[in-house]
């Protein structure tokens, strides 16, 4: 992947049976985040990466077909992680949140992820549903345009950062669902909250 080139700084890659070394080219202390990037994956080079190819991964589904709103997995056999307990997992691109919403609703899907804030009360205490959520590191974030003259000053972006009613923004706009940002990581994670401060 192209942006992968960027964040890894690659000198070379090898392997020894289950032993990967990897070598950068300079200092890539996020190496073990970027690695958690779709991009990281592990993949079948000889089965290819061509538009038209099944790509075939490690993990315990294998993709038996694909088009641009499905992806239908079947159970990989030879999964090293065991057995798989489901047989068939269907994936499904519903972009519409109030779509999505029906389709939970209606039993149409098993599970989402994504659902729009407001749908949230429709199945909050429902006792057909459970709903998990935790923090992550997606964010909501205001740009300043460094370009412009007063923005060059650090007071007056400062002041800016401080208008900025984070507490308000979570508990109205994202209907609570939201933790107010004290750095790049959340609370619930080791190097998040408190932990930026140490």
């Amino acid at each position: 992947h192209k942006r992968a080139a960027d964040d890894l700084k690659l000198a070379s890659i090898t392997a020894d049976g289950q032993t990967v070394t990897i070598k950068s080219q300079e200092k890539a202390p996020a190496l073990i985040n970027y690695l958690c990037d779709p991009y990281g994956c592990i993949i079948d080079m000889q089965r290819g990466t061509a538009d038209d190819v099944k790509i075939s991964g490690t993990g315990p589904y294998i993709v038996q077909s694909l088009t641009p709103t499905e992806i239908v997995l079947t159970k990989n056999p030879a999964y090293w992680g065991g057995r798989v307990k489901t047989d068939k997992v269907i994936v499904r691109s519903i972009p519409d949140g109030d779509t999505l919403t029906m389709a939970l609703q209606n039993g149409e899907i098993d599970a989402t992820q994504g659902l729009p804030y407001a749908s949230l009360p429709l199945f909050t205490g429902n006792a057909k549903f459970k709903v998990a959520s935790a923090n992550t590191s997606r964010v909501f974030q205001a740009c300043l345009n460094f370009t412009t003259p007063v923005l060059q000053e650090p007071a007056v972006r400062k002041a800016i950062a401080m208008a900025i009613d984070k507490d308000k923004f979570t508990s109205v706009l994202l209907n609570g669902n939201g933790t107010p940002a004290v750095g790049p990581f959340p609370p619930n994670m080791p190097c998040g909250g408190d932990a930026v401060h140490t």
